[in-house]
């Protein structure tokens, strides 16, 4: 074993290096050629690179010769298969212990992955420490501890893994993880398909033959499933949990109030962990009340474009979908927003109905899910025929709209509609920027920032947008940091996960602890900043220890509240 642990890193460096090299040439260019095109074919409505879903176009399975069917100059793009989750078999068990033995066989054997979360070091620590080193000796109860370490932050299928489809191979670790947790939740799921909610799937199920997997005699075959917990699925629903806390803003936010780092946690949250299993120490998005929320703000506010900025003529009109977070957490990213989109010359109104579904999605409810899509994306299509664009000020509900809810309702044609015209802000300030231009009078910022590449950001495929849009800033120092958070939503607070989450973020973590000290050092201001803003309370609380000596202490905040700042329309460089 010691001897395989010195040599297994240098041998799978290089069995890496031989499987990815070509299919990563290929990718790199396919995604520049569709990026490098993208104006050029939005007018046209049968180019499939016009198309913001390319990578999630539904292709069809001949599942009798095992070959892949593709539509024409997409043979080398990757694509996202439908989510069969309406469908009996998909909850057959016998058929999910199959499926994950043949893909975590492929993944033992490839270990790409090895660097971007638990699950893998989890998964590949069971195969090595199995009696035959292979995947064959390995009881499938075991496998639960890979799918409780999966974040849903789809960086495998999306940056690292070679054997996403079209490849034979056909994987999607993400679909398969999520999988699993909806056969743990297959009550629920079953109470939403069984009803006449929702239109029945048009396709029948798609198998995919491939030759079983060896598996020794006296291994366990069972696998072990459990429901989520009550607490779990109260803190799921965000926007619910969010109206019951909001009338109690001050008294809420005290009890949730983690402690110092160098402190115990305090006996409330102690409390707090024992009945709804929040972790002690994890640190908790404080709620603003009923009048400090962005809905709430805006309706006093005069939204009207700037009539001499270059985009004004363009006519633009964003309907802007508040999300949980900036409505009941932090509604200073939404105003930056609507300040910097006016400032712009864009027609600006404010949506929010319901959350995305992001949070009951990562844990397996696809079901609840799919209902929320489906009116969500109703409501949202009447704004698109009004020629509105949908912006989202955070990255998950952007992914949501953009991919999660195609792979759910793949014959919905308002998810559709939503997929095809949903932007993140940061991507859509870039795409004025770079066709009309934004208003000249941007001031030169003395200033540092720590840009963390949100996860769900990288899965959208769009490149690094929030890194574009604040190089538009003179002077500003961009420092970036490639690596996981290990937030993970839900992942990052709960008492299981939370040490894990903290585990996982330790690389970006010492980025993070070094620019700021380099900060404090030079007396220059620094921000920590993402387009996932649980992502930035979780590298702040990862270096809080080191920096409690610090003068110059770092600032949390969304990228769209610099840009603002640095027109002057915002107060963050000010505060």
């Amino acid at each position: 074993k010691q001897k395989k642990a010195m040599f297994a890193p240098r041998l799978n460096h290089s069995l890496i290096k031989l499987n990815n090299k070509t299919f990563q040439f290929n990718r790199f260019f396919t995604n520049c050629n569709n990026n490098n095109n993208n104006n050029k074919c939005k007018s046209n409505s049968n180019c499939s690179i016009s198309k913001k879903n390319t990578l999630f176009s539904r292709n069809e399975q001949n599942s009798d010769q095992g070959k892949t069917s593709l539509p024409n100059n997409e043979s080398t793009t990757p694509f996202r298969r439908p989510l069969q989750w309406q469908h009996d078999k998909f909850y057959d068990q016998t058929d999910l212990e199959e499926e994950i033995r043949r893909v975590f066989d492929i993944c033992h054997g490839c270990r790409a992955c090895f660097n971007l979360c638990n699950s893998f070091p989890t998964l590949f620590d069971l195969v090595d420490e199995s009696p035959t080193n292979e995947l064959d000796s390995v009881p499938s109860e075991n496998f639960k501890k890979v799918v409780d370490e999966c974040t849903l932050c789809d960086l495998c299928f999306m940056v690292n893994c070679p054997y996403v489809p079209p490849h034979s191979f056909n994987l999607d670790f993400p679909q398969l993880m999520l999988r699993y947790r909806a056969v743990e939740n297959q009550k629920s799921n079953d109470t939403i398909r069984n009803s006449s909610t929702l239109p029945q799937p048009t396709k029948s199920y798609q198998e995919f033959k491939y030759t079983k997997q060896h598996v020794e005699p006296d291994v366990s075959r069972k696998l072990k499933l459990e429901s989520q917990a009550l607490s779990h699925k109260l803190w799921t629903k965000t926007d619910t949990m969010a109206k019951v806390a909001a009338p109690f803003a001050p008294i809420v936010n005290f009890i949730s109030k983690s402690n110092q780092p160098d402190k115990p946690p305090r006996t409330v949250r102690r409390i707090m962990e024992s009945v709804v299993d929040i972790h002690a120490k994890a640190v908790l998005p404080e709620f603003v009340t009923p009048q400090q929320q962005l809905i709430n703000q805006t309706k006093k506010l005069n939204l009207s474009p700037n009539v001499k900025a270059p985009a004004f003529a363009s006519k633009r009109r964003v309907l802007l979908y508040a999300t949980c977070l900036s409505n009941y957490h932090l509604p200073s990213i939404g105003l930056a927003a609507i300040s910097m989109l006016n400032h712009a010359g864009v027609e600006v109104k404010i949506f929010y109905d319901e959350c995305c579904g992001m949070p009951q999605f990562e844990q397996g409810h696809v079901g609840q899910v799919s209902l929320r899509a489906s009116n969500l994306a109703t409501k949202l299509s009447e704004y698109i025929e009004q020629k509105y664009d949908i912006v989202s000020l955070v990255a998950s509900c952007t992914l949501m709209f953009k991919h999660e809810y195609p792979t759910l309702l793949p014959d919905n044609e308002d998810i559709k509609k939503l997929s095809n015209n949903s932007y993140d802000i940061s991507e859509y300030l870039v795409n004025i920027a770079h066709k009309e231009g934004l208003p000249e009078n941007i001031a030169n910022v003395c200033a540092k920032v720590t840009l963390h590449n949100a996860c769900h950001s990288k899965s959208q495929n769009m490149g690094f947008k929030s890194k574009e849009m604040l190089s538009l800033i003179p002077g500003l120092e961009i420092l970036t940091v490639d690596r996981c958070s290990g937030h993970g939503g839900s992942f990052g607070v709960h008492k299981k996960t939370f040490p894990i989450a903290m585990e996982v973020g330790k690389f970006a973590f010492k980025q993070v602890l070094r620019n700021s000290k380099e900060a404090n050092e030079k007396e220059k201001k620094h921000f920590i900043a993402s387009d996932c803003p649980l992502a930035v309370d979780h590298l702040i609380q990862g270096i809080s220890k080191d920096i409690q000596s610090f003068e110059q202490k770092p600032i949390k905040c969304h990228p769209i509240e610099i840009l603002a700042a640095a027109y002057g329309i915002h107060t963050i460089l000010t505060n």
